[in-house]
């Protein structure tokens, strides 16, 4: 009886009659681990589906991304790091695309984590707003910028 006091007039309905509290309680779980998975599908097409716009601004998008992470996180449902840094590159505009390449031709990606990879991003983000928009970057240009962007002082500039 205390059970069914204790569940909202929708669940009420849901709740069959004459039953044990064992048996209510499991059938309430098995209702509400459906709305887990669905909303763990819907969080992850999300995700695969998250694209930044030019004009927004790359901590907005990234903080969305770790939001839509930490909500799949929430109900058990976990993402490798390495799909965490595809999806993220993945999702960046055109106007990261000489990052990219420096990125996969400068740096051992292999254990790249999320976490480096927003680190890196914000760097980059940190150099384009204080030398440039970056938009006719070469290859050569953005080894240099992230061979620079390794050096301390540029690390503490963009921190501050």
């Amino acid at each position: 009886m205390l059970l069914k006091l204790s569940v909202t007039d929708d669940q009420l309905s849901q709740i069959p009659f004459g039953k044990i509290a064992a048996e209510i309680w499991q059938h309430l779980k098995e209702l509400h681990e459906t709305s887990d998975k669905s909303r763990a599908f819907f969080l992850k097409n999300q995700l695969f589906s998250i694209m930044m716009d030019e004009h927004t601004s790359l901590q907005e998008h990234l903080n969305k991304i770790k939001d839509i992470r930490d909500q799949r996180e929430a109900i058990g449902q976990t993402m490798e790091e390495e799909d965490m840094v595809v999806i993220t590159l993945k999702s960046l505009p055109k106007s990261y695309e000489h990052f990219i390449e420096t990125l996969n031709i400068t740096s051992t990606n292999v254990d790249l984590k999320f976490s480096e990879l927003c680190t890196k991003l914000m760097q980059q983000d940190c150099w384009k707003q204080e030398f440039g928009s970056g938009a006719s970057s070469t290859s050569s240009e953005n080894a240099f910028v992230a061979k620079y962007q390794t050096s301390q002082s540029f690390q503490q500039k963009c921190s501050s």
